[in-house]
């Protein structure tokens, strides 16, 4: 968890350096505390990238699993959720597989069963970073929590 948030950090710098936010050597303050020079952080970062990626987990080609991003893309809900209840990766745990899962059952307007489906994909072993659909990866467990957050706020909405 630790070199997630140094890296989420050093992605954060980066940006800000890009973006013209941050110029010249400047300090960071981290929790109160000078962490190190940006320089510094910067070159930790590209001298570490490997170090980070192994941070987090990357299926093995042999474990991905058709997670029905095209169903879903296309608003194909109900095809979505024949392919993954019939491909598997449900039952072997797969994150991506369970988040896609809840959120087809969300767009088919079941409920209760996509909030069990992003539950276990929260609870479950495996964890790796996950594309969304903006492009932007995140890691697969707050994939999951946030799309469960996001489902609970809106039917909270709805039942109002």
């Amino acid at each position: 968890m630790l070199r997630l948030q140094f890296y989420d950090t050093c992605v954060i710098l980066l940006r800000n350096v890009v973006e013209g936010r941050i110029v010249g050597l400047q300090t960071i303050i981290a929790n109160g505390r000078t962490a190190m020079s940006l320089t510094a952080l910067m070159t930790a970062a590209l001298l570490g990238q490997s170090a980070f990626s192994l941070g987090m987990e990357t299926p093995a080609a042999d474990q991905m699993h058709d997670v029905a991003y095209q169903e879903l893309s296309e608003g194909r809900s109900e095809a979505a959720l024949r392919k993954l209840e019939t491909s598997g990766a449900v039952e072997a745990g797969d994150p991506a597989a369970l988040i896609n899962l809840g959120s087809a059952y969300a767009s088919a307007g079941r409920t209760d069963k996509a909030i069990a489906a992003y539950r276990a994909a929260i609870a479950t072993q495996d964890r790796y970073s996950l594309e969304l659909a903006d492009g932007s990866w995140v890691d697969s467990r707050h994939a999951a929590r946030t799309a469960l957050k996001n489902l609970l706020t809106s039917t909270a909405r709805a039942s109002r």
